[in-house]
């Protein structure tokens, strides 16, 4: 059975999906501050698993990339950005914002303190992801949808899809008129 964009998505946000709660405690901003560094750790690496199966699943990405990706230890964090930037799958934004939240993570597996915005940045870089994943597989507009709109360009004209039909003004450049004058000029 093949999988949809539907099923692709769902699949990629998994991990964010099953920690849903944890995200709600951190944009709750009432827990504890261990159970704040917790919250991090584990929805940084929820991110970090969602993305590897964004990778995994794109079909333009090398196979070897592809089988390797669901492996930490075979495909650091930072190479997954990298292929996913190479291929368009994310944003620059959330790359930088990605890795931004990985470095927190093992800051805080080191025993450092929580910060006053950790929290939010966590629950901020879930949320971009799973906009960013959602947009990246929403169907594009049919060919008829696209057939219909017009286009304006910056110095006032307006250019129309060439199949646009019947309700298309006409617009002829202005060499015709000056070729049909020349041709009456001459009879």
């Amino acid at each position: 059975m093949e999988q949809g964009p539907h099923d692709e998505r769902e699949a990629a946000l998994r991990p964010l999906r099953t920690i849903g709660n944890v995200v709600a405690s951190l944009r709750g901003g009432s827990l504890a501050p261990e159970e704040e560094r917790s919250a991090v750790i584990q929805v940084a690496s929820a991110v970090e698993m969602s993305l590897r199966r964004v990778l995994r699943d794109h079909p333009a990405i090398a196979v070897p990339v592809r089988l390797r990706a669901l492996a930490p230890d075979e495909l650091a964090a930072d190479e997954v950005l990298a292929e996913l930037r190479q291929h368009d799958r994310i944003s620059i934004e959330l790359a930088a914002s990605v890795h931004d939240l990985l470095d927190l993570r093992r800051r805080l597996k080191e025993g450092r303190p929580v910060g006053p915005t950790d929290a939010a940045s966590a629950y901020q870089v879930a949320d971009r992801l799973e906009q960013e994943v959602s947009d990246a597989l929403r169907p594009a507009p049919a060919p008829e949808e696209i057939a219909t709109q017009a286009l304006p360009l910056g110095d006032g004209t307006v250019m129309y899809p060439p199949d646009f039909g019947e309700d298309r003004p006409s617009r002829r450049p202005g060499w015709i008129y000056w070729a049909a004058g020349g041709a009456a000029l001459v009879l």
